[in-house]
């Protein structure tokens, strides 16, 4: 019978690229010689207490071994994100940029699915950035919005930059503009926002649609990342994406837009990519080719954007 220990290293070389080396980091991990960690991955050697609690902290994941396996395929650990308030801004973006940083480093890709404009479309500027962190808080805002910390907007920047970096294949949704200006709406007439702040978020989001039809016509994020953007009339999932690395997979879903869980578990992530594929065939490539439907697309959205307001 396979002991846990040999089961709680199978389950984690499977999450290592063939350029890296399980082995090597768990000799930095545990600060011990390479024989002594061989053995210990052979089941030669027995992991003490403290070896194991250093290893789940460091790969939690690995607790769902711990699980009786018949829970094993229906239950899984996830990590959560969230704004509660204005305070909580920099922790929220602490978290994505490390996520993004290690994308960066693992050459990730993403696939993001977007009901209403996307999260990074908003980190381009402190007014759409503090805008996007207003809709998830209960900030009492008569007549403007509260301004970012220096820390929460460079912090902002510093997701937006590693955004930019990350090829991306992104489906929008026809009505994704709407949506978002309904809720503008909502707020000047219960006025949390002022008429002059609801005419600057109209012209800060057309300029940011515009940056994403320059990008779709390149094919590139400001001459970086990969863009593939897709529109569709339909979608049948949550906003959420998906960061497909090198031998490992991390899925991110909204609980309520901003606000989301990741986990990694491979069914979800399986199930995530599946789904996203399907929308996929159904919609239209309007980065790179297809040049007429991009500018009916984009120029439908800015036709909403002044309907709507």
């Amino acid at each position: 019978m396979t002991t846990l220990q040999k089961r709680l290293f199978c389950l984690l070389e499977g999450r290592f690229s063939e350029h890296q080396s399980m082995s090597k980091s768990l000799e930095d991990l545990w600060n011990l010689d390479q024989s002594v960690v061989r053995r210990k991955i052979n089941g030669d050697s027995k992991l003490s207490l403290d070896q194991l609690e250093t290893l789940v902290n460091e790969y939690p994941f690995l607790v769902e071994e711990f699980l009786p396996p018949e829970l094993r395929e229906t239950t899984f650990l996830a990590s959560s994100n969230q704004v509660l308030d204005f305070d909580s801004v920099s922790h929220y973006l602490k978290r994505v940029i490390n996520a993004f940083k290690m994308a960066v480093a693992k050459n990730a890709k993403i696939k993001y699915v977007a009901r209403d404009l996307p999260f990074f479309f908003f980190l381009s500027h402190p007014y759409l950035a503090a805008y996007k962190f207003l809709m998830h808080t209960k900030a009492d805002i008569p007549k403007g919005l509260i301004k970012l910390s220096g820390e929460a907007w460079s912090l902002c920047q510093e997701a937006y930059e590693l955004y930019l970096q990350i090829d991306s294949e992104e489906i929008w949704s026809q009505f994704l503009v709407l949506n978002q200006f309904h809720h503008i709406t909502w707020l000047h007439q219960l006025g949390r926002i002022s008429e002059g702040l609801k005419c600057e978020l109209q012209a800060l989001i057309k300029a940011q649609l515009m940056r994403y039809k320059n990008w779709g016509e390149k094919g590139r994020k400001e001459g970086r990342g990969h863009l593939d953007l897709f529109s569709t009339q339909f979608i049948a999932m949550n906003n959420g994406g998906i960061l497909l690395e090198p031998g490992s997979k991390k899925m991110m879903t909204t609980l309520s837009n901003v606000n989301f869980i990741s986990y990694i578990h491979p069914q979800l992530c399986e199930n995530f990519e599946r789904d996203f594929d399907a929308h996929k065939s159904t919609s239209t490539l309007i980065s790179s080719s297809n040049s007429l439907e991009r500018e009916r697309y984009f120029e439908a959205m800015l036709q909403d954007i002044d309907r709507a307001c």
